[in-house]
């Protein structure tokens, strides 16, 4: 069984100081309210951080967002391409895929996943990243979802999704949970 951990959390355990972005937050409030939501985990904040350290993006990860208000389109583009490469090509922790496996496993139907966004700013009372950050359906094996993992990841750094948050004051929080 999934236990709360800083890396992954049982959904309906999901709140903010525990590092989960507003998806997970609005689905585990339904759960509470009685309404069937599906099975799932959220995988935290910390998880989020840790592999942005390990790809050595921290501290460009927040240089981009406190410099996107000033950013041209071909810098936006580069920086772009350059943050979401390192993403996906740097491996999970092996904890972090040690945690995904055994929740993957107490899935209990061996059926297909998916893999959503839930960042901190996704959905505000001023603005919505609704459609720009990627979903990844279908996973069935622990490859896939590590694959899986990263591409919603690195979508936080979609050229479409920061010329959104360029055009709308700026990068929001650096938190995806």
């Amino acid at each position: 069984m999934i236990g709360a951990d800083r890396l992954l959390i049982p959904l309906g355990g999901a709140d903010r100081q525990r590092g989960c972005g507003t998806k997970a937050l609005n689905l585990a409030r339904l759960e509470r309210m009685g309404y069937r939501v599906p099975p799932g985990v959220v995988v935290t904040e910390q998880a989020f951080q840790q592999h942005l350290d390990d790809a050595g993006l921290g501290e460009s990860a927040r240089a981009l967002l406190a410099e996107l208000p000033r950013l041209d389109a071909r810098e936006l583009r580069a920086r772009s391409a350059a943050m979401r490469a390192s993403i996906l090509a740097t491996p999970l922790r092996a904890e972090l895929g040690k945690r995904l496996e055994e929740a993957r496993a107490a899935t209990g139907h061996g059926g297909l996943l998916a893999v959503r966004s839930s960042a901190a700013a996704e959905d505000g009372a001023v603005g919505s990243f609704a459609g720009l950050l990627d979903s990844v359906l279908g996973v069935s094996s622990l490859e896939q979802l590590e694959a899986a993992l990263r591409t919603v990841w690195a979508s936080f750094w979609s050229e479409r999704r920061l010329a959104y948050a360029q055009r709308n004051g700026g990068g929001g929080a650096l938190a995806m949970g």
